[in-house]
C-alpha cells in the first residue's frame, strides 16, 4: 500500500500591500513577480478575455512547489512536486477563490497577469498546517513558482439554476418555471425535441446544450450523509465526515473534465501527470472497482476514505 498512498495523496494537494519591485504581501502570503507583466500593468478591459486573475476566474498555470528558505521545518529548496516533467507536463487548470486549492495559493494567484511568472511564498497556516502533506513536513512554509498561461472568465451554470430539485435532470415543469421566473417565453415542446435525445421525458446533464459552468453536475440531494440534519444539530464527528466527503467530491468534479459524471482513465492520468505523477495500473484497478472503465463518485469517495484511514 505505500505506493498507493504516495500516488493517491496527490488528491490532497488539490484540496490546488506594500509594493517594491514587483513584490508585495497579501495577509502573510508573499508574492514576487520575477518575469512578465506586473499586476499594475494589466487590467480586464474585456471581461470575455481577461488578462488579470480575479476570484472565480479559471486559471491555467504551471507550478513547482519547494520548501521555502524561510521555512522553520523541512530542508530549504527541497522539491515537492511540479506540473512540468521531461515531457513538458500538463498545467493545472482551476477556478480561483473557490477553495479548489490551498488558501495561500487562492490568495496569491489573484492579481497576477497572463504571461507572468511569480514566486508565491505561503506560511503553513495557509498551506498544509501542522499535519503537512506528502513530502511537506508539518509547519513548513512552501513556495510556489508559477507561470500564468491563460485566464478564462467565470461560466454561468444555467443547468443548476433550472434543476431546482438537484436530481441531475430537467423536467418540463422546472424549465417552464425557470423561464417564467426570468420573464421569457419559450417553446418547451420544441426544446424537448431538440434536447431530449433519448426520449425519456427529461433533459439530462449530458443532453443539456446550455451553459453548465466548469464545476461538473450539481450534487444530488442525499449524496452527502446527514444533509437533512441542521448543521447546528450535527455532532462534531458528523460535521467532519460531511466536510471530508465534500472535499473529495470537489476534487472529483475538477478531474471530470468533460462533465459526464465519471472519471475516465485518460482524465485520471492527465490529473496525476499535472502533479508530476504517473498512473499505475494497480491504482486504476483498485479505483475502478466495478471494472466498467470509469471511476464513479462513490468509487472516488471510497478512495478518499481509504486514504484518510491509512
Amino acid at each position: 500500500m505505500p505506493r498507493f498512498l504516495s500516488t493517491a495523496a496527490v488528491f490532497a494537494l488539490l484540496s490546488f500591500f506594500p509594493s517594491c519591485a514587483g513584490q508585495w504581501r497579501k495577509k502573510d502570503v508573499k508574492v514576487e513577480v520575477y518575469e512578465g507583466p506586473k499586476p499594475s500593468e494589466c487590467k480586464n478591459s474585456d471581461e470575455s478575455r481577461p488578462t488579470k486573475v480575479l476570484p472565480d476566474h479559471t486559471v491555467e498555470f504551471h507550478f513547482t512547489i519547494t520548501i521555502d528558505k524561510s521555512s522553520k521545518e523541512g530542508r530549504a529548496g527541497t522539491k515537492v512536486t511540479s506540473s512540468r516533467n521531461e515531457k513538458g507536463g500538463n498545467p493545472a487548470s482551476l477556478p480561483i477563490g473557490q477553495g479548489k486549492v490551498i488558501k495561500g495559493l487562492d490568495k496569491g494567484l489573484v492579481g497576477l497577469c497572463k504571461g507572468s511568472k511569480a514566486y508565491i511564498v505561503i506560511p503553513p497556516e495557509l498551506a498544509y498546517g501542522e499535519n503537512g502533506a506528502p513530502k511537506i513536513p508539518g509547519g513548513a512554509t512552501i513556495r510556489y513558482d508559477v507561470e500564468v498561461l491563460d485566464i478564462l472568465p467565470p461560466l454561468p451554470n444555467d443547468f443548476s439554476k433550472i434543476d431546482t430539485n438537484a436530481d441531475w435532470k430537467l423536467s418540463k415543469e422546472e424549465v417552464s418555471a425557470y423561464f417564467e421566473k426570468i420573464d421569457q417565453q419559450i417553446d418547451v415542446e420544441g426544446l424537448w425535441k431538440k434536447e431530449d435525445a433519448n426520449g425519456d421525458g427529461v433533459i439530462s446533464w449530458e443532453e443539456f446544450s446550455g451553459s453548465k459552468g466548469r464545476d461538473g453536475p450539481p450534487k444530488p440531494r442525499g449524496e452527502i450523509p446527514n444533509d437533512k440534519i441542521p448543521k447546528a444539530e450535527m455532532t462534531e464527528e458528523q460535521q467532519k465526515a460531511e466536510e471530508e466527503i465534500k472535499s473529495h467530491i470537489k476534487v472529483f468534479y475538477h478531474m471530470d473534465e468533460n462533465n459526464d459524471g465519471k472519471i475516465s482513465k485518460a482524465e485520471l492520468e492527465k490529473s496525476l501527470n499535472s502533479f508530476g505523477q504517473e498512473l499505475e495500473e494497480s491504482l486504476w484497478k483498485h479505483s475502478d472497482q466495478d471494472e466498467d472503465g470509469f471511476i464513479s463518485v462513490d468509487e472516488f469517495a471510497m478512495m478518499g476514505r481509504e486514504r484518510d484511514e491509512l
